[in-house]
């Protein structure tokens, strides 16, 4: 029997929520370890957001990595989906946030949601085969420059799937390999910001 993915989260205090950020994590890492490198509560505290970090049950999210897609990884999520909303309530507005199969995962995800989600930033994400994308949500790409596990070419191709769907699409880049950096986050909390 399915159960929701573990996690961790942040509510800002004395302030009524006016969405939810839901963070995955890079293959290996976890939970407290993005919460403590990336940085993301003070975007969640700028704009009043729940945000939550959620474990992957195999160390990856059954993105790219992966041999096939893990439909069991989207069974978890519409639990945790479930879950999180008889814990806090509805939230207005919906933000997916990932790096690396997480970022994969995240993009993946919000297929499925459509226009229940407000926006998504994938920091080194790709396009996954079989997702078909619903809704108008904005894209936000982020890739940096000296990155050698995800190239230039697979952001931009990417980029012209999801623009060609008709989704407003936007590239940032970075000096840094393959990490999180903190100075990303500035981007990331207009781009929540302009999609409540």
């Amino acid at each position: 029997m399915l159960k929701p993915f573990k996690y961790i989260y942040y509510q800002p205090p004395a302030l009524p929520l006016k969405g939810l950020i839901i963070c995955f994590h890079g293959y290996g890492m976890g939970p407290r370890g993005i919460q403590k490198r990336w940085g993301l509560d003070e975007v969640a505290g700028q704009r009043g957001c729940l945000i939550v970090y959620v474990k992957a049950k195999w160390r990856n999210w059954g993105g790219w990595r992966a041999r096939k897609p893990n439909w069991k990884d989207m069974g978890r999520f519409e639990l945790l989906m479930e879950k999180l909303e008889g814990e806090f309530g509805y939230l207005p507005s919906l933000h997916l946030v990932g790096h690396s199969d997480g970022a994969s995962f995240a993009l993946y995800c919000a297929s499925y949601y459509g226009d229940a989600v407000s926006s998504v930033t994938a920091y080194s994400g790709l396009y996954q085969k079989g997702a078909e994308t619903t809704g108008s949500y904005p894209i936000l790409l982020l890739w940096n420059a000296k990155e050698k596990i995800i190239k230039w070419g697979h952001i931009q191709q990417t980029h012209d799937i999801y623009r060609n769907r008709g989704h407003d699409v936007r590239i940032e880049t970075f000096p840094g390999r393959h990490r999180w950096l903190p100075e990303a986050n500035f981007h990331v909390s207009n781009h929540i910001l302009a999609s409540m």
